[in-house]
């Protein structure tokens, strides 16, 4: 699920403030016989992950010889963090002058990949509105990137893809270490919803599915008019009204979808901050990811940026913090096997985004994230 322009301003102004709210010290996560309450604070988030430490993967490290690990090589799906690796492969192909970035990109190119759901989740109107885009206009690559990264647009993701290619993104994420790579396709995802067929793997399945949509108009059009008959959900939580029976068919559809370990999402973030990936392709790729945060940065802080991203029963967040003093803060979080409650409660409240920004600025909560899992 994207992380919308709401909750992203709602997180900014957390971020702003928690550097002036470090604790000097906290208490211990509570005992394991001791139920966790909701996780809809980031303190409460570390509770919940201390009783529940298989549900959780993690790597801090604040760049100044703290680390703190957790299941970091597990896979878990990530959803729309995926979505650095397009953009990595796109900074990537700007610098080789392979894509002007102020290239015409035809909207209806665009569009052909856009699967409209009803949701409050769905962001393509916004995306485009963002970039003025009109039936038989155009708008730019960069534009695209931008509403790849700012509202998570699945369509932007998929036209990049398309227009890249596999082998660049799988070039892309191999030069941040993170090899092999799963790539999404995300309107196959949703097309392809549990109807994989009989002896064709899902990664096949989805991609033709997404291919299938995007070369077909009437296909399209159909899917629009049945949207449109079964009318608009005005909710940020894909759960909501749906029975167990197909809750647990969602939660399984969506746990199999790509998946990554929190350490390499943690390379892909770290060599951007850091211009492993060379000047050009990191400020490009920086000037996206925290092109958000602009403007609400603490004192001694020159950048911090972040992709996260979202399925039912399953969140990610990866953030970066570059300092005046040369140092990089890196904190990554995978969630997945959330049960309905936990998931809902943490979409409503974005604990999982505060704790990713607040445990690089607030060293008593690292203390207690330490803590719950074990320091290991």
């Amino acid at each position: 699920m994207p992380l919308t322009r709401r909750r992203m301003l709602a997180l900014t102004t957390a971020f702003a403030a928690a550097a002036g709210c470090a604790r000097p010290a906290a208490p211990a996560p509570p005992p394991a016989s001791a139920p966790p309450g909701p996780p809809d604070t980031p303190d409460a988030l570390v509770d919940w992950i201390a009783a529940r430490p298989d549900r959780a993967s993690l790597l801090v490290d604040d760049g100044r010889g703290t680390l703190v690990e957790h299941l970091a090589d597990r896979p878990r799906p990530v959803a729309s963090a995926n979505k650095v690796v397009h953009l990595v492969a796109y900074a990537q192909a700007v610098a080789a002058g392979r894509l002007d970035p102020d290239g015409p990109v035809p909207v209806a190119a665009w569009e052909a990949w856009y699967v409209p759901s009803g949701a409050a989740t769905d962001t393509h109107p916004a995306a485009a509105q963002a970039l003025g885009a009109v039936p038989d206009g155009v708008v730019t690559w960069d534009g695209i990137a931008a509403v790849m990264i700012d509202l998570s647009d699945n369509a932007a993701a998929d036209l990049l893809r398309a227009e890249l290619g596999d082998d660049a993104l799988v070039a892309a994420a191999a030069a941040t270490g993170w090899s092999p790579v799963e790539l999404p396709c995300f309107a196959g995802e949703v097309l392809a919803f549990d109807a994989v067929p009989p002896g064709t793997d899902r990664p096949t399945a989805v991609l033709d599915a997404g291919r299938a949509y995007a070369g077909d108009p009437a296909r399209r059009a159909a899917h629009a008019a049945a949207v449109r008959q079964a009318g608009a959900t005005p909710t940020d939580d894909p759960t909501a009204g749906l029975d167990d029976p197909t809750l647990r068919a969602v939660l399984r559809w969506w746990d199999g979808s790509p998946a990554a370990a929190a350490r390499q999402l943690a390379g892909v973030h770290r060599a951007a901050a850091t211009d492993a990936l060379g000047p050009e392709v990191s400020a490009t790729v920086r000037r996206h990811l925290e092109r958000a945060l602009t403007g609400r940065l603490p004192a001694g802080v020159l950048g911090a940026g972040q992709k996260g991203g979202n399925y039912a029963g399953l969140i990610t967040n990866a953030f970066t913090l570059r300092r005046a003093d040369g140092t990089t803060g890196l904190s990554v979080l995978s969630l997945s096997g959330l049960d309905r409650a936990p998931y809902q409660e943490l979409v409503a409240s974005s604990a999982w985004l505060g704790l990713t920004q607040q445990v690089l600025l607030d060293p008593g909560l690292r203390d207690r994230l330490r803590a719950a899992v074990g320091g290991s």
